[in-house]
């Protein structure tokens, strides 16, 4: 994916289950949505985004019956829907009314939607089952299918299948190529969407808005989580391995049990509230005509409605620049013997700024740059320390680490920090301690006496400010 440079990658069929945690299928420089199916085997879709997109998932259009992973791309001040969606073969003739839904319900999100996957129906052989009413379903949504060559060649199949799709509602912005995989009997289908993204300031803001994930530490009954993490086997290593398989072990056993108790969810973050002058009035006008705008969407041909939208966006437009007015004209009048608040106040109206110097996100320009204040400033003095008695430095000479010195250690865990690299809460480690504290110290001691730290371990967040 980056040699590729792929922004987004859709996965169909993953067959992934609750027992496999997120962090065994993270890809670095990437955020990704899944969605497992229940019940059964197979199944399942999975769609990765470049982390630095300004994407946010929408659970939102989740359809019952529709294996589906919905995304919204933000781009010129609008949204661009792309979803990963995969069909099982055997669906009956209804699923096309799921899938009716799920395209309704998208629409009235954004008009500009493109998916992606595998929807095993053959589109190349007219003779197809359920091809009429699939056609009827995208053209009735203003979709288009691009692929018509095949992704699926078999030896039952020599002359192959068009089984995975790109469907988009903007065909002239979108165009494609098959590339033959050799992990499948599927090739990859990749596609070029040309979309003008926001500038750098605008995709920070968008970052802003997009989702974090997060968990609900109110949905862990504490004595079914400490049962299960008792007979997880969190001490049993084997000798063999190395600290940082030792380390993975025992992450992997722990996550997977958190996971069941507490799963991660996505939360939408907005950048920021509502602005100063804002009241009741003003936010009904702004409800008004989102309402309208949604009830336009779905009956376009009504002049009525296209005209009620029109008059509440030109009121809620006016009544935000009134009230604008009025809340800086008040400023005014209150600090108008504070110049320099009321020249900050003015920059402020007229959206004049100092100039600033962009953050700098590249990881190698943030070390460049520290690098250089470094060496071009004086060193500081090298302070010379007394000498002592000399100490042993053989790591076989450390004592070995007693799981009681562990244990008090993670009692005196302040609950109320945030999480580490390994993503494991504090209060977690703290109410759990007397279960992972022999554990730890093995771990420990392993490290100790093979004299190598888990690469975990140095690992660190960094945010230069």
């Amino acid at each position: 994916m980056h040699l590729m440079d792929w922004n987004i990658v859709g996965v169909a069929e993953t067959w992934l289950t609750n027992t496999v945690v997120n962090n065994e299928i993270e890809i670095s420089g990437y955020s990704f949505a899944r969605l497992d199916r229940a019940g059964r085997p197979g199944g399942g879709v999975c769609l990765y985004y470049r982390a630095t997109l300004p994407v946010t998932v929408q659970p939102d259009l989740k359809v019952d019956g529709i294996e589906a992973v919905w995304i919204s791309l933000h781009h010129s001040k609008q949204r661009h829907l792309c979803a990963c969606m995969y069909r099982p073969p055997a669906e009956s003739i209804h699923y096309w009314d799921r899938f009716e839904q799920a395209l309704h319900q998208a629409a009235v999100v954004s008009p500009s939607v493109t998916l992606l996957g595998d929807f095993n129906i053959n589109v190349s052989s007219a003779a197809t089952p359920q091809l009429h009413r699939f056609n009827d379903a995208i053209h009735s949504f203003g979709l288009k299918n691009l692929v018509s060559v095949p992704t699926r060649i078999t030896p039952r199949c020599p002359i192959g299948t068009t089984l995975d799709l790109i469907l988009t509602s903007s065909p002239a912005t979108v165009s494609y190529n098959v590339i033959p995989c050799t992990l499948s009997d599927h090739s990859a289908v990749h596609a070029r969407l040309d979309l003008a993204l926001p500038s750098a300031k605008h995709q920070h803001s968008s970052q802003r808005q997009g989702t974090s994930l997060t968990r609900n530490m109110r949905t862990i009954y504490f004595p079914e989580f400490r049962d299960e993490l008792a007979n997880a086997n969190l001490s049993v290593f084997q000798s063999t391995s190395s600290t940082d398989e030792m380390w993975s072990a025992w992450h992997t056993k722990f996550m997977r049990v958190l996971d069941r108790h507490a799963p991660l969810k996505s939360t939408s973050r907005k950048a920021s509230s509502y602005p100063p002058w804002s009241d009741r009035e003003l936010y009904q006008l702004q409800c008004r005509k989102k309402r309208l705008h949604r009830q336009w969407l779905q009956n376009k041909d009504s002049t009525h409605l296209y005209s009620a939208f029109r008059r509440a966006r030109a009121a809620a437009r006016n009544a935000y620049r009134r009230k604008r007015n009025e809340y800086f004209q008040i400023l005014c009048a209150e600090h108008s013997r504070n110049p320099r608040k009321l020249w900050h106040i003015l920059n402020t109206v007229t959206s004049r700024t100092r100039q600033r110097i962009e953050p700098m996100c590249d990881v190698e320009d943030v070390a460049t740059a520290f690098s250089k204040v470094v060496t071009d400033n004086d060193r500081p003095p090298v302070l010379t320390m007394p000498q002592g008695p000399s100490r042993p430095t053989a790591l076989s000479a450390f004592q070995y680490v007693r799981t009681n010195s562990v244990y008090r250690l993670l009692r005196g865990i302040n609950a109320a920090k945030a999480t580490g690299s390994d993503s494991i809460p504090g209060v977690l480690l703290k109410c759990c301690a007397d279960i992972i504290a022999p554990s730890d110290a093995a771990l420990i001691n392993a490290s100790l006496s093979r004299g190598t730290v888990p690469s975990a371990f140095k690992l660190a967040h960094v945010s230069p400010l």
